[in-house]
């Protein structure tokens, strides 16, 4: 009988230790999950230490990457030009509108409107029908135009920080951001 009671017994332990390995086992679980969510939670800013830091660096962070509005300027009237090769079409009519970020300079567009028309008509008239015919002619004479407006508000507005700034370190701290005109649209674009 002796040998009865020592199995009942190690039945019994067995039994028990096997719930406390259970029970042992899901206090873990729930103490690793608790452990990883607070993890996530202040790496994320949510609790206490360091929230201010990351809230502080992403809203400057989103500030630099805010787009300001665009502004659009007609320079009218089309510009129409002959063609050199007059033998597939006598004439070229173009529409176009400027964009850029801010309303000044647009001012300086329209203060230098005289000198980009006339830049503007002569890279108009020195095409040929087969380049400005394909869509990659177009994009080019695009690209061509937008370079020589920039160059004239770019070098109107180092004039007028040269007028301003008599210092020479002064110059150079000025002259290191001058906004400029963005894209050039063709609202029209007739051959004939």
């Amino acid at each position: 009988m002796a040998k009865e009671d020592e199995l009942e017994l190690d039945v019994k332990a067995t039994k028990s230790g096997g719930k406390g390995k259970i029970i042992l086992l899901v206090v873990a679980i729930v103490v690793l999950t608790t452990g990883i969510i607070i993890g996530v939670l202040y790496f994320m800013g949510m609790l206490g230490g360091g929230s201010a830091d990351k809230k502080d660096n992403k809203s400057e962070a989103k500030q630099e990457h805010v787009i300001k509005p665009a502004f659009y300027l007609s320079l009218q009237p089309a510009f129409v030009v002959n063609f050199e090769d007059q033998t597939h079409a006598s004439y070229l009519q173009v529409e176009m509108q400027v964009m850029a970020r801010s309303k000044e300079v647009l001012d300086v567009v329209n203060a230098n409107m005289p000198l980009i028309r006339n830049n503007i008509l002569f890279i108009l008239s020195a095409q040929k029908f087969e380049q400005v015919s394909t869509r990659a002619g177009k994009e080019a004479l695009q690209k061509t135009i937008l370079e020589a407006i920039q160059k004239v508000v770019s070098d109107a507005a180092h004039s007028k920080q040269d007028a301003e700034h008599k210092n020479k370190d002064d110059k150079k701290d000025a002259a290191q951001h001058v906004d400029n005109v963005e894209q050039v649209y063709f609202t029209s674009f007739i051959m004939q």
